[in-house]
């Protein structure tokens, strides 16, 4: 079919066999994917050429998605493309989600279909400190937002925001991502269960 971009927020990817090419509107169903390639007469899509025509995304964080999905092609092919942008399109229609799931990320190191599928599923079990550059900005945002503790603006100078993120930061072995922000897990929450595996060290809060 000729390319016709009939989802706005669709990922375009073009299949290329024996001089004759088919356009994939992704995310799709298998199914769509395992058409467009028999129409090509190819027996499998790993017999075509793919490329990226155009991302249904607006990558603006140094094009991290942009490589990520290249990276996964590359690795995984079509499927792995597909299976990625069915689990993070959502995600991307928010700008600060966005930013939070490049943190996640880029933290844990996953970077494959199954692992990023499993960070969305379990988005919840990660703090994102948006914009914090600092233990300072870790400190405030855990005593406004986690543990909500009141204080009168008052005494706002006698509270050590900077000692009190750097006990966060060691207790939570949390990390700052670039200019993103401070990311970890949420109490009690480790990698191993979040993965199922013996890949990562476990990392646990008892705080």
């Amino acid at each position: 079919f000729p390319l016709y971009d009939y989802r706005s927020s669709s990922t375009i990817m073009e299949l290329a066999y024996n001089g004759k090419n088919e356009y994939l509107y992704l995310p799709d169903e298998e199914i769509a994917i395992d058409k467009a390639t028999k129409r090509l007469g190819a027996e499998k899509v790993e017999e075509c050429h793919c490329s990226f025509v155009e991302y249904g995304f607006n990558d603006t964080s140094d094009s991290f998605f942009e490589k990520l999905l290249d990276e996964i092609k590359g690795k995984e092919g079509v499927f792995g493309v597909n299976d990625t942008l069915d689990a993070i399109s959502e995600t991307l229609e928010d700008d600060k989600e966005t930013e939070k799931l490049i943190a996640v990320i880029e933290h844990t190191g996953r970077k494959n279909s199954k692992d990023i599928k499993t960070i969305v599923d379990n988005f919840n079990s990660f703090i994102f400190v948006e914009g914090a550059l600092d233990h300072e900005d870790v400190g405030r945002f855990f005593i406004d937002n986690v543990y909500e503790y009141y204080f009168d603006s008052e005494l706002e100078d006698y509270i050590d925001f900077d000692g009190f993120g750097e006990m966060i930061d060691n207790d939570f072995s949390g990390e700052f991502i670039r200019d993103l922000g401070y990311v970890c897990l949420k109490e009690n929450a480790s990698m191993n269960e979040i993965f199922d595996d013996d890949e990562n060290e476990e990392i646990s809060q008892t705080m």
